[in-house]
């Protein structure tokens, strides 16, 4: 989150707990990945809380940050793709989520790498987390990012879910135009606010079941 410990925090149990609830009222197997998203992003945002809260305790906060960019950079991105690929039922629509599941499977390792090889340190720039990461090919790589996460959910034949798909990547231009510096930290809690579609989508198809 991009204001405090104490919103991160709140958000992060509020999103646990819409998280839990979409997994309670998911009734196929199929969908539990992609129930989980809530949940996931809920547990990244209370990462997030923890890095605020121990700017002044070095190995705790390194251990934060690396929490939150474990989620961030190395786990939505092959995850994303492979929760809409699971749920969906159209074969051409899932011979394409599969591509995308590829790529974005691509991206968490060479981001993995980099967590693992290059120092990675976060900094309070305008009210806001600024995670610094410094790796040759980044931006190729984030590109690619992009297109796995955001088109993934287009992709998807859920009406619900294309929905959440758009406006990830409307909020992804407005943080890129409004946030540059601090995006990582302030797309992500687009991401996670977005994700309450998700459950959105799980409570109407528990409905029709």
């Amino acid at each position: 989150m991009c204001f405090s410990a104490a919103a991160s925090f709140s958000s992060g149990i509020a999103l646990s707990c819409v998280g839990t609830a979409a997994l309670i009222k998911n009734k196929d197997k199929r969908s539990i990945p992609l129930a989980s998203i809530p949940l996931f992003f809920g547990i990244q945002q209370i990462f997030e809380g923890f890095v605020w809260s121990s700017l002044a305790t070095s190995q705790c906060h390194q251990v934060a940050v690396y929490g939150f960019l474990s989620f961030a950079l190395v786990f939505w991105p092959f995850y994303s793709p492979l929760a809409f690929f699971l749920a969906e039922k159209n074969i051409v629509r899932k011979k394409i989520l599969l591509g995308l599941f590829a790529l974005g499977t691509i991206v968490s390792i060479y981001f993995l790498g980099i967590m693992l090889t290059q120092p990675i340190s976060s900094q309070v720039t305008s009210n806001s987390i600024q995670y610094i990461l410094d790796a040759p090919l980044v931006l190729f790589f984030t590109l690619i990012y992009f297109i796995a996460t955001c088109a993934s959910a287009i992709l998807s034949s859920h009406k619900r879910i294309t929905i959440f798909g758009i406006l990830l990547t409307v909020s992804l231009a407005i943080a890129l135009y409004f946030y540059f510096i601090t995006f990582t930290s302030i797309w992500c809690f687009f991401a996670a606010i977005l994700s309450l579609i998700i459950f959105s989508h799980i409570n109407e198809s528990s409905k029709q079941k």
